[in-house]
């Protein structure tokens, strides 16, 4: 007999630990329990916390909190199935989940393809009698503000959660109410009036004779694609992938050109550049994708046959952008 047998995975004592057990996960489909379901492959990826331990207390002034903390009061509502439900909501907005730690998680989501990143935090709230009330943070990291505000509030609804703390959130919430817009209106200063010596100028010129005045959207949206700035070929980019979700507009697009450059060659020049380091050019590239997508939806035989072409060409892509474009 061996004195020392050779150490097993999982050869540790087991009396101390809890075992999984499939049958007390929950399905959404009525399909038998002995089977792993795509909500248990989740779960597991993303790393919810399978251990009794509570959340973290807050570790740092609620001062310097988020606007959107919000506290749930429920004492049958455990820390752990607060997170499943949360992480729930989130994704069925539709966002992407990605854990960073066992009490926080990352969301990204794409209103009108733009990138929004937020972060989602739960803390144990000791403030609070009773006890076991807990706090969840989101915090906006990029993106579209509005969108986020609204899927705070989603989440705010659906999770029965309540503001952790005033801010003069009652007033806010007072004013919205009794206001007859429904949504968020951009007030800003008058522009300053120009000076007599140019109106005077414009009452003899024709603004049909100037030369912006005939170019349409599409048209600047594919010089704009062609710009020597980041910012503005992802701006233009975002639009496009937007735009073209309309079949009429993409129709438009496709027998746009703008100095000889087309939404297919200015695409093709993106997908060839280095993401590896770079979010946004890798944002860029997957708006591109987006755009392609919208075009072979169309049904147009020669965006078709470009696209087929291009997939089959994935070896001059960066590996990033192959794989988006073969998915």
């Amino acid at each position: 007999m061996d004195a020392f047998p050779p150490k097993t995975r999982g050869s540790a004592p087991q009396s101390s630990k809890t075992e999984f057990n499939p049958d007390a996960i929950q399905y959404r489909s009525s399909a038998p329990k002995n089977h792993y379901s795509f909500d248990t492959q989740i779960q597991e990826e993303i790393l919810l916390p399978t251990t009794a331990d509570l959340p973290p207390l807050l570790p740092y002034p609620s001062e310097l909190c988020s606007a959107n903390t919000f506290v749930c009061r429920d004492r049958t509502v455990s820390a752990q199935s607060l997170q499943e439900n949360l992480i729930n909501i989130i994704r069925k907005s539709p966002a992407d989940i990605s854990c960073n730690s066992e009490w926080q998680f990352t969301g990204t989501c794409y209103p009108q393809q733009v990138k929004t990143v937020f972060q989602v935090s739960i803390f144990n709230d000791e403030t609070e009698t009773p006890k076991n009330s807990w706090l969840v943070e989101m915090q906006m990291f990029e993106g579209d503000r509005f969108a986020f505000q609204g899927l705070c509030s989603y989440v705010q609804s659906q999770a029965n959660l309540a503001y952790a703390f005033t801010y003069g959130h009652d007033e806010v919430e007072e004013m919205v109410a009794s206001s007859k817009c429904d949504q968020y209106q951009h007030r800003s200063f008058a522009p300053l009036p120009l000076p007599d010596s140019i109106l005077e100028e414009m009452k003899n010129v024709e603004l049909e004779d100037l030369p912006f005045m005939n170019t349409s959207k599409n048209s600047l949206l594919i010089e704009n694609a062609s710009s020597s700035f980041m910012d503005v070929r992802h701006t233009a980019w975002q639009d496009l992938a937007y735009v073209t979700e309309d079949a009429g507009s993409a129709r438009e697009i496709l027998k746009t050109s703008v100095n000889g450059h087309t939404y297919m060659s200015l695409g093709t020049r993106v997908l060839q550049e280095d993401s590896t380091s770079c979010d946004f050019t890798a944002d860029t590239q997957r708006c591109v994708i987006k755009t392609f997508l919208n075009m072979a939806q169309t049904g147009d035989i020669d965006a078709c046959r470009q696209i087929s072409t291009l997939k089959a060409e994935t070896s001059q892509l960066t590996p990033t952008a192959a794989q988006l474009l073969v998915v």
